[in-house]
Formats: C-alpha cells, structure tokens, sequence
C-alpha cells in the first residue's frame, strides 16, 4: 500500500477552504507501513454553506468528530446525521460524501489513516453496520484527535510510535464508545436516558440529587448506581465533564473570557472552575487556551 492519496483522483468535489489544508507530501518510512499505525492526514475544518465534499473510493480509513453545527454522511446508499459529539468511522473503500445538514456552519475534526490493526479493530466496530456513535463527556477521543491534528511531524523518528500509539488510543476509544452505546441502546432505563439528556442539553443549570430523585419516582442511590453501571461514573461527574468538555470547545474557537466560559458552563465560581479544569487537564484554562490562540493578551493576566 503506498503511504500517498492522489487527491486529484479521489476528490470529485470539495470547497476551496479542504484543499487549501491538504499537505503535499507525507514521510512515513518503509517500517512503519509495515508495522504501525500511521495517519495520512489530520485537521480540523470549518465548513460554512455551501459546502459539498465527494470522495471516490481510496485505500484508507476516516473517523471524523463532530464538534458543533451538524452535517451528513451519504455511504453505501445510506445517510447518517453528523451531529455535535458524535464520531463516525469508515473505511475509504467504499465512495462518500459529506454536507451540511440543517445548519450554515458545522466544525469537525477528522483523521484519514492506514495502519497494521486498523482493520481489526474496525471488524469488530462496524459489526452490524454500525458506523455513527455517540461520544460521552468523559471520553479522551476528541483530546486524542486534538494530539494527532496537532501533532509535529518534524520530531525525530519516534514520532511514528508516538503517532501509531495514539491512532491505536483512538480506535480504542471507538470500540469503548460503542459498547457504553450498545448497551445503552438495549438496558438503559428510560428514566435514565431522559435524566442523561437533561445533563447533555442543560448543563448550565443547577442540579440536586433529591429534585432529581423527586422528579423521575425514583431514590437517588437508585439514580447514583443506574448511572455507574450504564454510564461507568457518577452523576455529578457526568456533569462535571460534560460542562469541562464544553468549556474546552469556548477556550479553543473563541476569544470569550474565562470567566465567562466558566459562568456559561454552569460554575459560578472562576476559582473552583479554574481547579476543576487544572485537575481534570493537568493545565488551567488560560494555558489550555494559549496552545489555540499563542496570541491572546489574556495570558498576560495569569
């Protein structure tokens, strides 16, 4: 298999903003087309309206990440909505295309890759046609995603290891996502599917457990245990994340404040926000930022 894409060949109709991301060359040694995972090409795409991109088949694979707005995947005479945290994965074989869908705007981080396990672990992943899945708040896929789009190709040669560990980390991350999904699909209570949503959709606001418990007739160790075995966390941890993964999304596509970001999320106070974060990244929000926008006069404050 050779490490290269004609893009000429395989791309039937893109907008100028996808090719003006295409590298032109890509280094990957002999060694590591034989052994390892390696990734062909990686980015991050803001696609405003109109925006059609068509693929004819190529020998590798695509998982892409929905970040915000929503968009649509036509594959194998199927089409599948690409809506915020949801990844998709497929193998290039096969044509696709991608537009937008009910929206003017969509953001979406992707990765196309070739590699030794890949088919593997892709086997096991679209078993049942299975191809979109839902990303909870505490997966590291979108970290992951964001290590290998950003990652420097010009370091030495371990990098490859570095990049084929973080490939095999991602599709990891898939097959753990789909089995939280799988068994969700067929187990989970209604209760909890709707308590789930509400974390999802209104993680700005203020929760307590015995509303909660109040609210859906059930006690709220029942509410605490229901979200342990289907969600594998807490509920306050679930909301924990799922306000940190958005805050993370404010920090790095826009200039709002911190302390703005941390009010919008749902947490009050600019200190305990700052120590929620630095707990769960290792960095505060104002460093976390500084890697997206180098810039910003806001890091003279810290």
């Amino acid at each position: 298999m050779s490490n290269t894409i004609n893009y000429e060949t395989i791309i039937l109709s893109a907008p100028p903003q996808f090719y003006q991301s295409i590298p032109n060359s890509f280094n990957v040694s002999s060694f590591a087309k034989q052994h390892l995972n390696y990734f062909l090409l990686a980015d991050t795409m803001q696609a405003h309206f109109p925006f059609h991109l068509k693929f004819a088949p190529f020998d590798a694979y695509l998982v892409l990440y929905t970040v915000e707005g929503k968009g649509k995947l036509t594959y194998k005479d199927q089409t599948y909505q690409l809506q915020p945290h949801t990844v998709m994965w497929i193998d290039c074989n096969a044509p696709f295309e991608l537009d937008l869908f009910e929206s003017s705007h969509w953001q979406f981080k992707y990765i196309i890759f070739k590699g030794a396990n890949s088919a593997a672990y892709y086997t096991h992943f679209q078993q049942d046609e299975y191809i979109l899945c839902p990303i909870s708040p505490i997966s590291h896929l979108p970290e992951i995603l964001n290590h290998l789009i950003n990652f420097n190709k010009d370091t030495p040669k371990l990098a490859e290891f570095i990049i084929s560990k973080l490939i095999t980390d991602l599709l990891t991350e898939l097959i753990l996502s789909k089995e939280i999904d799988s068994s969700q699909i067929v187990a989970m209570p209604k209760y909890l599917s709707e308590l789930k949503n509400l974390f999802d959709t209104h993680y700005m606001d203020h929760f307590n457990l015995d509303e909660l418990a109040d609210t859906y007739h059930v006690s709220k160790y029942k509410i605490i245990r229901d979200f342990t075995t289907y969600l594998h966390t807490s509920p306050i941890n679930y909301l924990i994340q799922k306000r940190l993964q958005v805050a993370k999304e404010l920090l790095r596509n826009t200039q709002q404040p911190v302390y703005e970001i941390a009010t919008f999320v749902g947490i009050d106070n600019l200190n305990h926000f700052t120590n929620l974060f630095k707990k769960n990244t290792g960095v505060t929000p104002i460093t976390y930022r500084k890697k997206y926008h180098p810039d910003s006069l806001e890091f003279l404050d810290e």
